[in-house]
């Protein structure tokens, strides 16, 4: 682990990143190829720059419409650009009358709306905006948020390249390393794509600055001491060895007992389950689970009870998750039924919505028509419940995917089936088809776990 490296440190190594790329006009579309965990740090830099702390002579904007079709991600990206200009609730994120108060903006700017919403009259009216400015020799820059980053971009992004863009309009966007959907350029747009593939710590950086949070306070303090070594566990955990976890282990739940807090007993036992099935040790992963959801049961009616849901709820979610790894669909889906009955009694709408989910898509994988039917319903009814873009962005959409796959296999009039697609469209759109129907292999993982948030 590199002791040195810090926030601050990483930071103005993605600002050093930029302006080498700055120096490179000729290249309209700056594509940041990330790491996971340093995505974050990148686009902090690119919203600071945006703001009037940014340290760049360009003016820097944000769209975050997701992509989902040509047509449908050109007009999200129009109707972004004509809310710049309308009325602002929260000063903070009023770009052009910030940019007025700096006495940049010539004169008041009003997009044609009557043209049709798509990026070659964007382009256009951008050219129309840039000469309200009274700067000279200013230039834009576009950054396509991560919210961007879905299958189809990358062709887009290409087509976008091959318009004859301005010399003081360029883009910017960010692709995930691991999973690259930004890199289908051919050889005339390839020419004017510059990739930064930016060498960061971010990692090591956040767990020096949680040391330092704790090193701040009492370091010799229980909790202090409980909190390093949680931080210790989870960075052995790269090595695999399966020693090294037992030991960190041991000693954490020595201290966990000296500390002699209710709760705390059962997140140490979530915590050392999710180390095992992190190296693969599922034997040991489902003992420590199953004494971490008798310890969350025990909180029932005491004073730790607020906190026994979601210790039961992330243990059973690796509980199940193992069973799956054992080919035990049986019991998996035991465990999502369970789940789903016991958010619904604590009305925690997206996990019934997620646990539902997941039956559904064991019993579509069993070609359980009827069934994987009925709990992609169940899920969809619940995620109704959640607002609109927490919908179009959220597992709502597999959901309904199941539902809609399902719905061919299963005996339904003429009146449901248009009750069924009538929902659907309220729920998620007119383009609800194009929504639900991607390439996604829902059978593929019920459940990354190394991802699931323990709480």
């Amino acid at each position: 682990m590199n002791s040195n490296a810090s926030i601050a440190h990483e930071f103005y190594k993605v600002q050093d990143y930029w302006k080498k790329a700055d120096g490179q006009r000729n290249k309209k579309l700056v594509l940041w190829v990330a790491e996971y965990q340093d995505v974050e740090i990148i686009d902090h830099f690119m919203e600071i720059e945006r703001s009037p702390l940014g340290t760049f002579e360009e003016i820097f904007f944000r769209f975050s419409t997701t992509f989902t079709t040509l047509k449908e991600f050109e007009k999200g990206l129009w109707e972004e650009f004509v809310s710049w200009f309308g009325e602002v609730q929260d000063e903070k994120y009023d770009i052009i009358g910030a940019l007025k108060t700096d006495n940049y903006l010539l004169e008041d700017f009003t997009p044609n709306t009557s043209l049709e919403p798509n990026f070659k009259n964007l382009l256009s009216e951008l050219k129309r905006f840039h000469q309200s400015f009274q700067v000279d020799d200013l230039d834009f820059i576009f950054y396509f948020s991560p919210a961007n980053h879905s299958e189809g971009i990358g062709y887009w992004l290409d087509r976008l390249l091959l318009f004859e863009i301005p010399s003081y309009i360029r883009f910017a966007a960010l692709d995930f390393l691991g999973q690259r959907c930004m890199d289908d350029f051919g050889k005339k747009s390839r020419t004017k794509v510059l990739e930064i593939f930016p060498k960061l710590d971010v990692l090591n950086a956040t767990k020096n600055e949680m040391k330092k949070g704790i090193e701040a306070g009492n370091p010799h303090d229980p909790k202090s001491q409980y909190q390093k070594l949680v931080i210790e566990l989870m960075e052995c955990l790269g090595k695999k060895k399966e020693s090294l976890v037992n030991k960190n282990a041991k000693k954490l739940l020595t201290l966990a007992q000296r500390i002699n807090q209710a709760s705390l007993k059962s997140s140490t036992l979530l915590i050392i389950a999710h180390a095992y099935f992190t190296i693969r040790k599922e034997k040991k992963s489902m003992e420590y689970t199953e004494r971490a959801i008798d310890a969350a049961n025990q909180l029932i009616n005491t004073e730790f009870e607020p906190e026994a849901y979601p210790l039961w709820r992330s243990a059973m979610m690796i509980k199940a998750a193992i069973l799956m790894g054992q080919q035990n669909e049986k019991e998996a889906l035991r465990c999502y039924e369970t789940m789903a009955i016991k958010a619904t009694e604590k009305q925690d709408v997206f996990f019934v919505m997620e646990a539902y989910r997941l039956c559904a898509t064991i019993e579509q994988k069993n070609r359980n028509w009827t069934a994987a039917f009925e709990y992609a319903l169940l899920s969809l009814y619940a995620g109704s419940q959640l607002d609109s873009d927490t919908r179009k962005h959220s597992t709502f959409i597999y959901s309904a995917n199941v539902a809609f796959k399902c719905s061919d296999e299963v005996v339904l009039s003429d009146k449901q089936r248009k009750i069924f697609h009538d929902s659907l469209e309220e729920w998620l759109g007119g383009n609800w088809k194009e929504l639900i129907q991607s390439d996604v292999n829902l059978n593929r993982e019920y459940l990354e776990f190394e991802k699931e948030i323990i709480q």
